[in-house]
């Protein structure tokens, strides 16, 4: 079924061949997993024929800051010169997101100057600079006089590369919702009010984790709420890759319908995907009780507003509810989160508080292990165990890991599953702004990456309590649920099929709904 309603496309990406070759030269062969899709200008017209798209605004990720690039700024022009001839040609299908040599503040500015431009594309992150870097201010300045839209796509973070489908499925998303909480940080919304912000993938978790991250923004800037209420009708959120019942309602609370804009990732994303997503914005408007008018605007008239810099009132509501899968399952346990100071000093220190802390605890308490030191946390498994504690509490802390594949060690997980007590994952720094400290979601990067690694299936029969997850799993259960099939290649890819459209019995989304959530 093609959804009959008038499109355009904001997060629709060109993927010329020089542009190919030249990453290709540069050592890029894929980009999170994924080769580099065949596209030419007619194969997307063809496309969007197909799915009732009227015009599609263009543009091409991961930009010109690669490592290894000879000339990216040469690179820049090149693609800009044949985004304008492109429009040029076909003015009426298409538009052009200018790319910019983000890294280079000066070059950008001229780059702006050069091609006048007014549209452009900034990715999340250059080299782990987001958008609260104050030398990117001028760049801010220029766009905010230009009254400009500007396009934020993920972008990987270093030493993130070979983390495959890990990446575009939820570190990069992580990463559109952490740069605008950066910008939010240091003020830009109220210094650069002009700007017009298009964030691809409905700004990642950002719908779900802004009550968590205002929060602590408050602290730092005390009329946040109402710089945001006047900041909001300049932000739209794109739906591609957001399809799911766990996440429209979120979306739609942001801003209301009037801020949510048509994206299908083609040709990254297949045609049938963009066909997906329309279906399920359309079904999702009639359970939801949206008007005509509201579907349009998804689809067609948002979009027209962005270009015309038209903006209309945002109010953030509380969302609706498409799913059954609620947020949380638990109430606070109680427990208090370990003070920093219990992690500081040497192991030996730390497993000298664990032992003390865990002879204090008794059979209704929970005893606390190290993540970081397996065979000791083993053996005081063990200990513990004579006792008949009712719970674990297993502190999670991935920065301290060596490597992007690094997990609790298989013996660990294996001695964990062992036991028939509850296992209470947390975050070992409980603290801080969500993804502005990257700490605050381990528990969710527990369940993302331990599904990647296949590393949870033994604790299928286990009582787990996933805690300071911010409600945010419910959001991100469909794309860990393919994490759980598609790290095992075509058979996986036929696993996810059956499972999810055949049996409905999708076995991450299960582990995930199992789970007890705080």
């Amino acid at each position: 079924m093609v959804v009959a309603n008038v499109k355009w496309d904001l997060h629709h990406h060109a993927v010329p061949e020089f542009y190919v070759d030249a990453l290709r030269d540069a050592g890029v062969t894929v980009v999170g997993g994924f080769r580099f899709p065949r596209w030419s200008p007619e194969r997307s017209l063809r496309t969007m024929d197909a799915m009732g798209t009227e015009r599609a605004w263009l543009s091409v990720p991961p930009g010109v800051d690669v490592d290894g690039l000879a000339d990216p700024v040469e690179l820049a022009q090149r693609l800009n010169d044949a985004g304008a001839e492109l429009v040029a040609a076909h003015g009426d299908r298409f538009g052009w997101f200018a790319s910019l040599p983000q890294s280079d503040v000066d070059a950008s500015l001229a780059e702006i100057e050069r091609i006048d431009a007014r549209d452009v594309l900034l990715m999340s992150n250059v080299r782990d600079r987001h958008f609260g870097d104050p030398a990117l201010d001028p760049l801010w300045h220029a766009l905010d006089a230009r009254r400009a839209v500007v396009f934020v796509h993920p972008n990987s973070r270093p030493r993130t590369d070979d983390q495959g489908l890990l990446n575009p499925l939820y570190l990069w998303q992580n990463d559109t919702a952490r740069t605008m909480l950066d910008f939010l940080r240091v003020g830009g919304h109220v210094r650069f009010p002009q700007i017009t912000w298009v964030l691809a993938h409905a700004g990642g978790p950002l719908p779900v984790l802004l009550d968590e991250a205002l929060r602590g923004l408050r602290t730092i800037r005390p009329d946040i709420d109402a710089e945001l209420g006047a900041w909001r009708p300049r932000v739209f959120l794109d739906t591609a890759s957001k399809a799911y019942d766990e996440q429209i309602p979120a979306i739609l609370a942001f801003g209301g319908a009037g801020q949510v804009t048509f994206g299908s990732d083609f040709p990254w994303a297949a045609r049938r995907a963009g066909a997906m997503i329309a279906r399920a914005w359309a079904r999702a408007a009639d359970r939801l009780r949206l008007d005509a008018g509201q579907l349009d605007g998804i689809f067609r008239a948002n979009a027209v507003r962005v270009f015309q810099r038209d903006t209309q009132p945002a109010p953030r509501s509380t969302p609706a509810q498409l799913s059954t899968f609620p947020p949380y399952t638990a109430a606070p346990s109680g427990l208090k989160p370990l003070p920093a100071s219990f992690w500081h000093g040497d192991r030996t220190a730390v497993r000298e508080r664990i032992v003390v802390h865990n002879n204090g605890s008794h059979t209704d308490e929970f005893a606390v292990i190290d993540m970081l030191q397996p065979e000791f946390s083993c053996a005081e498994l063990a200990r513990v165990r004579q006792r008949r504690v009712d719970g674990i509490r297993i502190p999670l802390d991935f920065a301290s890991l060596g490597g992007p594949r690094d997990f609790l060690a298989a013996e660990l997980l294996d001695a964990l599953a062992a036991g028939h007590e509850i296992l209470r994952f947390e975050p070992r720094q409980p603290e801080g702004i969500p993804l502005l400290d990257d700490r605050r979601l381990d528990t969710v990067l527990f369940c993302a990456k331990g599904h990647w690694l296949g590393r949870l299936r033994n604790l299928d029969a286990s009582r787990v309590i996933l805690a300071g997850t911010m409600g945010v799993i419910p959001y991100l259960a469909r794309p860990i649920d393919i994490l759980y099939y598609l790290s095992h290649g075509k058979r996986g890819a036929l696993a996810y099929a059956w499972a999810n459209f055949v049996t409905r019995r999708p076995a991450g989304y299960r582990w995930l709904r199992k789970a007890r959530r705080e």
